[in-house]
């Protein structure tokens, strides 16, 4: 059981902000139906299965996250450039904005495959980032909990075959990695990867990804530092028209440990405290048992 529930989180109905005024249909009667993504703040605050060290240090981790991926973007500008997780409505609105604006300049056909309000069906179980420019969203990712998109294109069978046993539980899905090609920040797509991963082994049990790309997105994923592994399904989408898809996976501690070593080795030991205590309080709840 992971400690950080990707439930689906029932819609939230709420009229737009004014952010949006571009793609909301003058048919859309107010308000209308948004998804929204689970709140992590409380997610988070049901994290029964962090040991107290890493409760207690998660500010120090969302702070070094932060500064790592400042570092990775080459920019010291602490105030213009910030990295988080989508927490509030007005967070999401210009989240759901950037991928408009992105998509509809540069690949339209996506838009065809979101609702009115440019959000899917995952997004009500997945945690959003992004990466902020002056308070404009400039770029976004986000991993999922299972259920899958990848499963609607691959099927569950093939997702058995490469992922192994028990996967549902032990994977997220990299997914909606957009960034807007007119912000000033160089190597923002790799520093915003970055920031959620540390962000995700920092304060989850999740170790491990899937995702999906063409051959283009694979080779900036491995430039990038990441450790994909060698499994090269391919695969079409019909909708999206001919080209090819590759299924990835991956770890995000290897991959942390190119980019943030010390990091890495700071999680591997909270990792081991974890199993500890989950190990200690097992024999305390046994020991109970047998004395009841």
């Amino acid at each position: 059981m992971n400690s950080l529930h990707f439930d689906r989180i029932p819609s939230t109905r709420y009229v737009p902000t004014i952010l949006l005024p571009e793609f909301i249909p003058e048919s859309i009667e107010e308000p209308y139906r948004v998804h929204f993504p689970c709140p992590p703040s409380r997610l988070l605050a049901e994290n029964a299965m962090q040991p107290t060290a890493k409760i207690k240090l998660s500010g120090l981790l969302r702070h070094m996250a932060q500064k790592t991926a400042m570092h990775v973007a080459q920019c010291d500008q602490a105030r213009r450039l910030s990295f988080s997780v989508i927490e509030t409505e007005e967070e999401w609105d210009k989240v759901r904005a950037l991928r408009h604006r992105v998509y509809k300049r540069e690949s339209a056909y996506m838009l065809d495959e979101l609702s009115v309000d440019v959000t899917d069906d995952y997004d009500g179980h997945s945690l959003v980032f992004a990466a902020w420019w002056d308070g404009i969203a400039v770029a976004t990712v986000r991993l999922t909990g299972y259920p899958f998109e990848s499963e609607s294109f691959v099927g569950r069978q093939k997702l058995d075959e490469i992922l192994g046993d028990s996967w549902p539980s032990r994977y997220l899905e990299w997914g909606r990695l957009l960034v807007d090609r007119y912000q000033p920040v160089q190597r923002l797509s790799t520093a915003l990867v970055l920031y959620a991963q540390m962000r995700i082994v920092c304060e989850t049990s999740y170790r491990e990804y899937v995702g999906y790309s063409r051959a283009k997105q694979r080779r900036f994923f491995t430039s990038s530092g990441f450790r994909l592994h060698e499994d090269k399904y391919r695969f079409q989408i019909p909708k999206r028209g001919s080209q090819d898809y590759f299924l990835l996976k991956g770890n995000f501690l290897n991959d942390l440990a190119v980019r943030a070593p010390r990091i890495t080795r700071l999680i591997h030991l909270l990792d081991k405290m974890a199993a500890v205590q989950d190990k200690l309080e097992g024999n305390i709840s046994a020991a109970l048992r047998a004395g009841g």
